[in-house]
């Protein structure tokens, strides 16, 4: 059942939804997996770029130069730029598919209330559509954005005749209202993808109308979260730290000055300190992964809530 929207209804709709129980150590761990097979094909498509890496640091350990470092890694990386390029770009398609089958996972939870299905379908297909919309409009607001600062600034500046306080006030205030217009088209469009699922169709400019007079809530909704997210991250950035530079520090020896190069670089390849960053890199990974879950939630439920369908029911005879 839909839960009526507020600000506290949208800020914490992640932990308050209904549906199947257990979804999110499911959808957490085929995010995982899914991010493994993503690593995995990264270095076999940029193997070139490792090998240059690899063979950088290897002559910078044996007292190389810096200028013939960087020859050797230039000419390397420049032989094999076709098959890097090539590699990146399906990098991209695949990442793109599987931002789209965890997001489309994900508001089918809060929309629908399903549980957890992993595939690729037409919810895939068409959140990618909104996915490359969203990314049409992050460009053509960045141009926009350049040209307004352009044509608000620049004539100021040439008849300011030194006023050099009153340029950089005038250029605070542009760009502070230029970032406020680009974040209220943000959280107004922002069900996009929500709507997307609920209406079993392509819907991107149709969220403004969910939005109407909930952008502040919303905006609320979404700067709280992302406190709460953030320091998310911090504690577990401080609990790797500790544990990570504890066990490098506890295996080299500080007492008799100069530290052994050798040394150094024997704990930094030890177990001891590899498993601990090889796990504190996956806990990111996988709280990025909730990340992706919790922030659905706010626009998910602005769409669950829509004053002009009355819900997620009746939304597809509606429109």
């Amino acid at each position: 059942m839909a839960r009526p929207f507020s600000f506290d209804n949208a800020a914490f709709h992640f932990v308050r939804t209904d549906g199947p129980p257990g979804f999110l150590p499911r959808y957490l761990a085929a995010y995982g997996l899914g991010v493994i097979v993503i690593a995995v094909l990264s270095f076999f498509m940029l193997q070139p770029l490792f090998s240059a890496y690899a063979q950088m640091f290897a002559m910078i350990a044996q007292g190389a130069s810096e200028s013939r470092v960087q020859r050797v890694f230039e000419e390397a990386v420049i032989g094999d730029l076709g098959r890097l390029g090539l590699g990146y770009l399906l990098l991209m398609l695949i990442y793109a598919a599987f931002w789209s089958m965890m997001e489309s996972a994900v508001l089918r939870r809060y929309v629908r209330e399903e549980g957890l299905r992993i595939g690729w379908g037409n919810d895939e297909w068409r959140m990618l559509a909104v996915g490359l919309i969203w990314m049409v409009s992050f460009i053509v607001a960045y141009l926009a954005f350049i040209l307004a600062m352009v044509v608000l600034i620049a004539p100021l500046g040439a008849v300011s005749d030194g006023g050099v306080a009153l340029l950089g006030l005038w250029m605070v205030v542009v760009v502070f209202a230029l970032l406020f217009v680009w974040l209220f088209f943000a959280v107004k469009l922002s069900p996009a993808g929500a709507m997307t699922i609920r209406d079993q169709k392509v819907t991107f400019f149709g969220a403004w109308g969910a939005s109407k007079g909930r952008f502040w809530p919303m905006l609320g909704a979404f700067v709280v979260l992302g406190l709460i997210l953030y320091v998310g991250i911090l504690i577990l950035y401080m609990i790797g730290a500790f544990t990570v530079f504890g066990a490098m520090f506890s295996g080299i020896d500080m007492s008799v000055g100069d530290v052994d190069p050798d040394q150094v670089m024997a704990v930094f390849t030890s177990p001891g300190v590899l498993i601990p960053v090889a796990v504190l890199y996956f806990a990111m990974l996988l709280y990025q992964g909730f990340w992706q879950y919790a922030w659905a939630g706010v626009p998910a439920l602005v769409a669950t809530s829509d004053p002009r369908t009355g819900g997620m029911h009746d939304a597809a005879e509606t429109f």
